[in-house]
């Protein structure tokens, strides 16, 4: 009897202290995945991360280029951010591509061929100022995630609104979609180029195609825009 009660007990299911049972209903994370899907500013944040610091990284021996304003001006341009070669130089579309310093001349905004250095004479010259959406420079618009561009608008509104230019020129239409996004005004009024129906800024806003040789519009398509941008500043500054 005894015999038989040791057998019994012998090969007696034991559990065992470190067997963990994992149902299969279990074994995945919804709740994770509930909490994200719910958050879709964070999902932003997340998959754009890894491009804002490796751009910031990389590019993090470049300078920003500073605000070239003053009050009483006539036009101020604003563009997406510096670019290398701007960035590189110290100058405004640096970039031998960009068409900026050429359109402004034909145009008819300055009466003078100009280059990126007469940048910072433009203002006490001109009566034209610069600034940029994001300061920091890269390589393309690319590398600026959305979520950095919307952050910099309450800067340049303020910018904006605190030196009273009579016309505001965007170089890109990228960056008035920004300005939209952050003040609910895309909602209003479907884009087209030119003259913005807004009350953001307490000047005149012009959006015009970005100056980028990357940029596939046409150019005499463009110069229109520039040609219209001539006229405004014209009337604005009687």
């Amino acid at each position: 009897m005894d015999n038989f009660k040791n057998l019994t007990e012998k090969f007696a299911y034991k559990e065992n202290e470190n067997t963990v049972i994992r149902p299969v209903s279990l074994r995945t994370s919804p709740r994770k995945k509930v909490a994200n899907s719910s958050l879709p500013h964070k999902i932003q944040k997340k998959t754009s991360s890894y491009k804002y610091h490796k751009s910031e990284l990389l590019y993090k021996h470049l300078d920003p280029l500073p605000d070239l304003l003053d009050y009483n001006l006539k036009l101020v341009f604003c563009g997406f951010n510096p670019g290398i070669k701007s960035a590189e130089i110290g100058h405004r579309y640096g970039h031998k591509s960009n068409d900026f310093w050429k359109i402004i001349h034909e145009a008819g905004i300055v009466d003078t061929k100009l280059t990126p250095e007469d940048d910072e004479s433009m203002p006490k010259r001109f009566r034209i100022g610069f600034t940029e959406l994001v300061m920091r420079p890269t390589k393309n618009i690319e590398e600026i995630p959305a979520i950095e561009m919307q952050h910099n608008v309450p800067r340049l509104i303020n910018t904006i609104n605190t030196y009273k230019p009579k016309v505001l020129c965007l170089v890109g239409r990228g960056i008035w979609d920004s300005i939209s996004k952050h003040t609910n005004n895309s909602k209003t009024k479907k884009f087209t180029w030119g003259l913005q129906d807004q009350k953001i800024f307490n000047c005149k806003c012009f959006v015009v195609p970005s100056t980028s040789g990357l940029v596939t519009i046409p150019r005499i398509k463009k110069l229109e825009y520039w040609n219209d941008l001539k006229k405004l500043v014209e009337e604005s500054d009687k």
